[in-house]
């Protein structure tokens, strides 16, 4: 008999890793910490000090596997629902069924495998799968209203719908061909800075809130120059956080259980949206 029971077990399964996620995070916060290293630099054609991260430790490969667990069993949960749904169709179940995912609504057509999915599915069914799809333009919005869609309506379209795209674009680079990139993201920066020789009043120009890779500027700052050979010190205390590479629409700097979080609860959604319907 059809039911919903798969997709319960595979968001359960998804949280159990997340969990899991939490705890390895927070097991190597100190060590992040103590690892990160930066230098200043004065820069003599602006007049600025700018501090820059020289070295920042490798996220282990483990934490990208438990995103990719995380994902894939979000994914599962998805195509689960759709085996489902076409198996209460008198014609069903579609055994190659898969949750459809897209850009734009022609893309359900192209696709065999969605086409062939929906064919099963009776009309408010297919009307919530459309809904919630990722469609990635202004264009594929209007065509989906089948009107001319104002800007104020659909950035929050964009942002309720996002996540269902990066659970698409994660697992298939997950599965397919790389791990799910991770970099480490500085929370409640602060910065202190002193004069070494030859600068005053030092004065913040920014400090950016950004993943911390070798080479990324963090922060830049005027000063009172003194002598020729002027050096400022910094000592940069933060939270370290995990960060995973944005996909479309996700703001950089993310956190990673924040962007898995939004996933989770747009799956969730999905599913129980279809809970009338067993």
């Amino acid at each position: 008999m059809p039911s919903l029971e798969g997709s319960f077990a595979k968001l359960l399964r998804a949280k159990e890793h997340f969990d899991q996620l939490k705890t390895e995070i927070a097991r190597e916060k100190e060590a992040i910490l103590r690892a990160v290293l930066t230098e200043t630099t004065y820069d003599p054609q602006t007049g600025h000090f700018v501090v820059r991260v020289v070295w920042a430790p490798p996220i282990p490969p483990r934490f990208s596997t438990i995103v990719g667990d995380i994902i894939h069993n979000l994914r599962s949960a998805l195509d689960h629902l759709a085996h489902q749904v076409t198996a209460l169709h008198p014609d069903g179940p579609y055994d190659k069924s898969q949750w459809p995912i897209v850009s734009a609504l022609s893309e359900l057509k192209k696709v065999t495998t969605f086409r062939e999915t929906l064919k099963l599915f009776t009309e408010p069914q297919l009307a919530i799968a459309k809904r919630h799809q990722p469609y990635g333009s202004i264009r594929a919005l209007d065509e989906y209203f089948g009107r001319t869609v104002m800007p104020d309506e659909s950035l929050p379209f964009f942002a309720s719908t996002a996540p269902l795209a990066w659970i698409r674009d994660f697992s298939n680079t997950d599965k397919h061909r790389l791990l799910v990139d991770n970099f480490i993201i500085p929370e409640g920066q602060s910065i202190t800075v002193k004069p070494i020789r030859d600068c005053a009043n030092l004065s913040p120009i920014y400090w950016a809130v950004v993943p911390l890779k070798a080479g990324t500027e963090i922060a830049a700052f005027t000063a009172d120059i003194t002598g020729s050979n002027p050096q400022m010190g910094v000592d940069l205390n933060f939270t370290p956080e995990i960060g995973i590479e944005c996909g479309r629409g996700m703001p950089t700097g993310m956190q990673a259980t924040q962007s898995l979080e939004l996933m989770a609860a747009k799956t969730l959604q999905i599913v129980r949206e279809f809970e009338p319907f067993f």
